[in-house]
Parts: structure tokens; C-alpha cells; sequence
């Protein structure tokens, strides 16, 4: 895939060579917990590893051949040194929607990203949801009133209390090295 792809668009890459694909991350063991809309362990065991190696096949087609091979690199406390992990494990987890439906909504949520204070719109790959991040100061009754009128299912959505986000930096702002964009 080309090297501006999103990460929301690769999800959706996904989801289209798997369908019912709802997201996925990796836990504190490194295990790879991979969202499925069909209950994994009500398939026949036959059924359920075919579905592993259709998923296999779409993550190494969209994220590259390092993605299931390589351990995640991480610090031993005990031996105070970098140590390799073993490869993830692909652990399917129920989900209750898509990552083609999440999109889907996801582009009617962002209206919302004109109400007052609010920060962002995400679909969140970790919790299966979209997510609508608003200031401390925000109107919550506008968010919920945004989301009843995008039509989407209120219970697909979490709103979650966050910072507002603030430029660090201007085009102006005197900036040595000069990288490229940087008005001079």
C-alpha cells in the first residue's frame, strides 16, 4: 500500500478482503486480538482456522510480511536489556460491528466536529466504536443531539472527556533546522 495510507483506510482494507471484520490491536501480552462480527467459537474448529488464514492473508496483503513474523521488541526489567518476543497470536474477539459500518457512520459522526468543543471523531479499532472526543467545557447535550440527527446507533458511540489540542508550532514560529513548509 502506498506510504500515505491511513491507518482507518487500511481497516477498511481489511474489511473488505474479510468480511465482518471489526477492528483490531494488541494486548499487554503482545497477542494480536482480532474483531470478528460472527461468533469465532461457534464455528466448527475447521471453520474457525480457515477464518485465521483468510485473516492472516488480508493483514500480511495490507500491513506487509513483517506484520505476524516479527516479535514486538521490548524491554526485560529483570535483565535490563531489549528482548524479542515470540510472534503475536490471533485471538478473535466478537464484534458487534464492522469496520465498513464504523466508516460508514463515522463519516455522519464527523458532523459533529461543528459543535463547540469538540476535539475529534475516531473510529476506534480498540473498542469496536466510534469515538468523539470533547473538551472539558463542552456541551455534551449538543454531541448527543449531533449524534440522534447523524442517524447512527447511540450505543456505537463513546464520547470521552479529552484536552483540547493546541499547535505547538506556527509557520512563523522560528524553527532551526528549517524543514520543508516552513515559511521563511
Amino acid at each position: 500500500m502506498p506510504a500515505n495510507v491511513t491507518l482507518d483506510e487500511q481497516l477498511i482494507e481489511v474489511a473488505r478482503r474479510v468480511p465482518g471484520f471489526g477492528g483490531m490491536y494488541f494486548d499487554d501480552n503482545g497477542n494480536l486480538n482480532v474483531f470478528l462480527v460472527e461468533d469465532a467459537a461457534a464455528l466448527a474448529p475447521e471453520a474457525a482456522e480457515a477464518r485465521k488464514a483468510q485473516l492472516e492473508k488480508a493483514l500480511l496483503q495490507v500491513y506487509g510480511g513483517e506484520f505476524l513474523s516479527a516479535g514486538r521488541a521490548r524491554r526485560s526489567e529483570e535483565k535490563q536489556e531489549q528482548v524479542t518476543a515470540p510472534p503475536p497470536t490471533i485471538q478473535i474477539v466478537k464484534a458487534d460491528y464492522d469496520v465498513l459500518q464504523l466508516a460508514s457512520w463515522r463519516a455522519k459522526v464527523d458532523r459533529a466536529l461543528g459543535v463547540r468543543s469538540v476535539v475529534f471523531t475516531d473510529l476506534d479499532e480498540r473498542t469496536n466504536r466510534l469515538k468523539i472526543g470533547i473538551g472539558p467545557d463542552a456541551t455534551r447535550d449538543q454531541v448527543e443531539a449531533a449524534i440522534r440527527e447523524s442517524g447512527v446507533r447511540r450505543e456505537a458511540v463513546v464520547i470521552d472527556t479529552t484536552q483540547p489540542i493546541y499547535p505547538n508550532s506556527t509557520l512563523r514560529d522560528k524553527v532551526r533546522p528549517v524543514p520543508g513548509g516552513v515559511q521563511i
